[in-house]
């Protein structure tokens, strides 16, 4: 998750930066802001999928907002400038604190429990539950 956020969220304003591009969001560039929103969006549904963990489900959610944000802007022209900023911007805050958190937790769970398995290989059987 954390690898996700930063080659989408991070490294594309580095690269902005570097190229002279002051207003990623707006303007010529915007159609690879919000390509750029939507593989992370994609890539962390993916993640949150097959996680065994609930904290990327939080993370796919804030991202699927930011997403939806930007088709509002582009159905509603008169949405608000300040709406639409908040709410691309404003998820990856969130999405932060859920990845510290969840960070905190694994680091937690290792102190309490020794090393575990990080990922679902398949689902339980439907048989093999017994109360």
């Amino acid at each position: 998750m954390a690898a996700v956020f930063i080659a989408t969220m991070v490294v594309p304003i580095y690269v902005a930066r570097t190229l002279g591009i002051q207003t990623f969001a707006v303007g010529p560039w915007a159609n690879y802001y919000v390509l750029i929103d939507v593989v992370a969006a994609v890539l962390f549904v993916g993640v949150a999928l097959n996680a065994n963990r609930n904290y990327p489900l939080g993370i796919a959610a804030f991202q699927l907002v930011a997403v939806g944000a930007h088709m509002v802007k582009a159905v509603a022209d008169s949405a608000s400038p300040l709406a639409i900023a908040i709410l691309v911007i404003g998820p990856s805050y969130f999405q932060l604190l859920l990845l510290l958190g969840g960070f905190i937790r694994h680091v937690r769970r290792e102190r309490h429990f020794g090393p575990y398995r990080a990922w679902r290989i398949a689902p339980p059987a439907i048989g093999a539950l017994t109360v």
